[in-house]
């Protein structure tokens, strides 16, 4: 069998950092939140450590927010 030439193991090495990074691989994070989305329901924020869930929106009206929907980019306050 043939050697392995220097751009087929590159593209394996940079493919396998690739599906790594896709599958949300964290070492040494605080992974405390997770974020589920589907179906027409939009997104959902949970909290691992109290299991506390809030709604996900772009953007949240004021009354919304009272109900515990938060906007993207907002830090989560549970």
């Amino acid at each position: 069998m043939n050697s392995i030439d220097l751009k087929s193991l590159m593209i394996g090495i940079l493919s396998c950092a690739l599906v790594f990074m896709l599958m949300g691989l964290s070492l040494g994070s605080n992974a405390n939140y997770q974020l589920f989305c589907g179906g027409k329901g939009g997104c959902s924020v949970l909290n691992t450590d109290t299991g506390v869930t809030k709604r996900l929106k772009f953007r949240p009206t004021e009354s919304e927010k009272n109900r515990g929907i938060i906007g993207y980019g907002e830090k989560p306050d549970f």
